[in-house]
């Protein structure tokens, strides 16, 4: 369901500097690779469950609130894609089709942290335990930020998905 990113994209779409020193001590139950440019695994999938799970994990310097966890994390993705501005990837040529635009240009731009916000902050803020910030904050993101998250996500080829996020959000706030 979600993309893999690297753990110097982990630390980025998480504000920390490095997360290396955290990895390194979870080595038992997380294989950590020694570039920063590869995905951390987890060996075990029940290590997942056992910090979600306040009954297993008796140790709350260990448990991760779900919802707490994901709100956290639409937070964090809607300050990414505040950085996003017009024209990107400084193609100036309006209206190039994206076939046209070399990957690693894409990538340059628009690197694993931010296509990570662009394509799941709204399911974060589903899942989440959203208070009425979140939602000033959606609407802040939507007067200010919107068009430039749609130009990201035509270039990261998610626009359908982009659709269905739209879709709803519109039902969110209908709601809400």
């Amino acid at each position: 369901m979600f993309k893999v990113i690297a753990t110097k994209e982990i630390a980025k779409l998480l504000h920390l500097r490095t997360i290396s020193t955290t990895l390194a001590s979870l080595r038992s139950v997380l294989c950590v690779p020694e570039n920063e440019g590869q995905s951390v695994r987890i060996f075990y999938p029940s290590f997942r469950d056992f910090l979600l799970d306040s009954q297993r994990c008796l140790d709350s310097r260990f448990l991760i609130d779900p919802k707490e966890a994901h709100i956290t994390l639409f937070r964090n993705c809607i300050v990414l894609l505040a950085e996003l501005r017009q024209d990107l990837c400084n193609l100036r040529e309006p209206g190039v089709s994206v076939v046209d635009i070399p990957e690693h240009i894409i990538q340059q731009y628009i690197p694993a942290h931010i296509h990570y916000a662009c394509r799941y902050w709204f399911h974060h803020f589903q899942l989440g335990n959203p208070i009425q910030e979140d939602m000033d904050r959606i609407l802040q993101f939507l007067e200010q930020d919107f068009l430039h998250w749609l130009e990201a996500l035509s270039l990261i080829r998610e626009v359908s998905n982009g659709v269905l996020i739209v879709v709803d959000l519109e039902i969110t706030l209908r709601v809400s």
